[in-house]
């Protein structure tokens, strides 16, 4: 059942993500957005996968491969800071929740470096995923993102949720850093 939704959630973030990227094209060549990134969640049982991608502007304040000995300590620092995830994301205390296991795909650091190609400029986006048990997940009613005082340049998230019983759509701010799941997972 854990893979239904996730391969649910994936198909959806691409079919989502299609859509967007054809309507963006339309009204400009460059649809990589800075500011704005994506957050999907997706929740089974007592487990939780979230999956976080935002332009390489938005974490460190440009978007090359680390050069200067300085670009790649903000670099690192940012790693470190995105495989807490806490520092992206915080959960309700009373949800239980641990991270079990985290991913962070920092560009100009990874042999699987991801750019995107478009009229000669490389985009490079920082993905992160994680995955999380918790003790109590009906507890798990909101989430809130510390990503934006930690983040300065990040102006939004795009958030996607998928559960066993609903799917919704959200967007928070550095001014609206809160989500309310209650529907969601009730």
């Amino acid at each position: 059942m854990r893979k239904t939704i996730l391969t649910t959630l994936i198909a959806l973030t691409v079919f989502l993500g299609t859509a967007a990227k054809a309507q963006e094209e339309k009204r400009q060549l460059d649809a990589h957005e800075h500011g704005s990134g994506t957050f999907n969640i997706a929740i089974e049982g007592n487990e939780v996968e979230i999956e976080l991608e935002v332009p390489g502007m938005d974490i460190v304040g440009f978007e090359h491969e680390a050069s200067t000995d300085e670009q790649k300590a903000t670099i690192e620092k940012a790693r470190k800071l995105l495989l807490d995830g806490f520092s992206v994301f915080t959960l309700p205390a009373g949800a239980g929740c641990k991270i079990t296991s985290r991913k962070v795909g920092v560009p100009g650091h990874d042999e699987n470096n991801e750019h995107k190609k478009e009229e000669g400029k490389a985009h490079s986006e920082f993905h992160a995923k994680f995955g999380l048990e918790c003790a109590a997940i009906e507890q798990l009613n909101t989430i809130a993102f510390p990503y934006f005082g930690n983040f300065s340049r990040a102006k939004e998230l795009d958030v996607s949720v998928i559960t066993e019983k609903a799917q919704a759509g959200f967007e928070v701010t550095g001014t609206s850093p809160e989500i309310d799941l209650g529907k969601v997972i009730k």
